[in-house]
């Protein structure tokens, strides 16, 4: 014992070596998991999750994680010297025999690792043995070269397992509370949601006669404040996406600009998807016009996605007043007005759709329209949120 109070090394020396450890241990452990964690994150791009647990790391990038956290709880594994004690020239031995500790005890010395603050301080305080010293039995001395050391690699590779189960047992548990927490979070958000629909819906399902005539046109008071229009008329939508009903064009220069496979003909309708393959836009040329133009434009929410589809390059089929799929009732209300007609589609209300018909064109602005008796907008609720929207001229 006397002998190895002569040889232990300055307090400094061993923060020294515990530094280069951490530096050469991180860049390993990020070169074992980063490209794999990389490949997850671009995988994730442009992706919409379907859960909030799906953003979560895949299970073989934790064993990847928890393989790596258990080499470097080996570090120490041949001859007691990780590359720190190499570098100042230090070794772990056993505090009783002075011999090189055994690949067991080393594990059980590091991991106490994760408490690096409080070993910090052990060092720094008692100078001679941190807390994961005096729990394996072990010390730090300077290397001495006594010519009987023999790897044993059976040990060291049971070591090495059992490191790995420290790190993976509490790795595991965290990860299953965290996904826990997760679900229990986005259960809450979806009631609250829930919640606020069921309060949009009572708030105006007195808004209405029986005939489901609105009972007055202006926007309700609850919203007038932040109103985005000043004028109690419906404001007709005449665009979504680049798509007009107002533009006429050439068939010939449609067709260069739009996939070949695009059949442009008065009594078939045109069709397109989003860049995500999410949403359909449907386009219905005006028989009626001596110009190529577009009489009605339909959105509306594509559930099974068409691979063969023609997709465009925008992620959602906007209005030109910013209408788009997936909006709340309030919202699209205030930017609206109310509608002229609401036809309920079930039984208990939660999927209602809004018609706007404009036949006056002294409040139709531009929407005059050759040939045309009327402008219409039909825009279907589902539990509160758009889930499609038409627009067009009868």
């Amino acid at each position: 014992m006397e002998a190895l109070q002569e040889t232990k090394p300055h307090r400094l020396e061993r923060l020294g070596g515990a530094f280069i450890d951490h530096i050469v241990f991180t860049f390993i452990i990020g070169l074992m998991v980063s490209p794999f964690m990389i490949y997850h994150i671009i995988g994730q791009i442009g992706q919409e999750p379907q859960s909030l647990t799906d953003v979560l790391p895949p299970f073989h990038i934790y064993v990847l994680f928890v393989m790596a956290i258990g080499l470097y709880m080996s570090k120490d594994m041949v001859e007691g010297r990780g590359p720190g004690k190499r570098a100042i020239n230090m070794q772990v031995v056993d505090v009783r025999s002075g011999l090189t500790a055994s690949p067991f005890q080393l594990v059980v010395r590091n991991a106490f690792l994760p408490l690096w603050p409080i070993e910090v301080m052990a060092i720094l305080i008692l100078g001679e043995r941190r807390l994961g010293d005096y729990i394996a039995g072990t010390q730090v001395v300077y290397y001495r070269e006594s010519g009987v050391y023999t790897f044993n690699f059976g040990k060291s590779l049971m070591a090495y397992l059992l490191a790995v189960a420290l790190i993976g047992i509490p790795v595991k548990g965290i990860s299953i509370m965290l996904e826990g927490f997760m679900i229990a979070a986005e259960e809450q958000w979806q009631r609250q949601q829930q919640e606020n629909q069921e309060e949009e819906m009572a708030m105006y399902e007195n808004d209405f006669t029986e005939e489901g005539i609105p009972s007055d046109r202006l926007i309700h008071p609850e919203y007038a404040k932040l109103s985005l229009a000043d004028t109690k008329y419906y404001m007709p939508d005449l665009s979504a996406g680049t798509f007009s009903l107002m533009d006429s064009f050439s068939i010939n220069k449609f067709l260069e600009k739009y996939p070949s496979s695009i059949s442009v003909e008065h009594d078939k309708p045109v069709q397109f998807q989003s860049a995500d393959g999410k949403q359909l836009i449907t386009l219905q040329l005006d028989p009626t016009s001596s110009y190529a133009r577009w009489s009605r434009i339909r959105v509306e929410k594509q559930e099974e996605i068409n691979e063969k589809g023609v997709r465009l390059d925008k992620e959602s089929f906007d209005t030109g007043r910013n209408i788009h799929l997936g909006m709340t009732m309030a919202r699209f209300r205030i930017i609206q007005g109310e509608p002229d007609f609401i036809d309920r589609k079930n039984e208990d209300g939660t999927k209602v759709t809004f018609q706007y018909i404009i036949a006056d064109y002294n409040k139709a602005f531009n929407a005059r329209y050759d040939n045309s008796p009327k402008f219409v907008g039909k825009y279907t609720f589902n539990k509160g949120f758009l889930e499609s929207y038409e627009i067009g001229f009868e």
